[in-house]
């Protein structure tokens, strides 16, 4: 089928979607499975992560907007 840009960016953001929902699924049964005195109540999304990740997200992010 002869498919827009837009449609194809769709296509590829829901798969993008599902496997990232997945992958957060089995990382909360991982760390549900592990050492729970380890994980406080402020614990966050973020926990972890340092300026050289932040980095590296924001530039996959925005090579990722530029290439769609």
């Amino acid at each position: 089928p002869n498919l827009s840009i837009w449609d194809r960016n769709i296509q590829l953001a829901f798969w993008s979607i599902i496997f990232g929902f997945v992958a957060y699924i089995v990382e909360i049964f991982m760390v549900a499975n592990a050492d729970v005195d380890n994980v406080t109540e402020t614990s966050s999304f973020f926990n972890g992560w340092t300026l050289n990740t932040c980095i590296l997200v924001g530039l996959w992010a925005s090579g990722g907007l530029l290439v769609a």
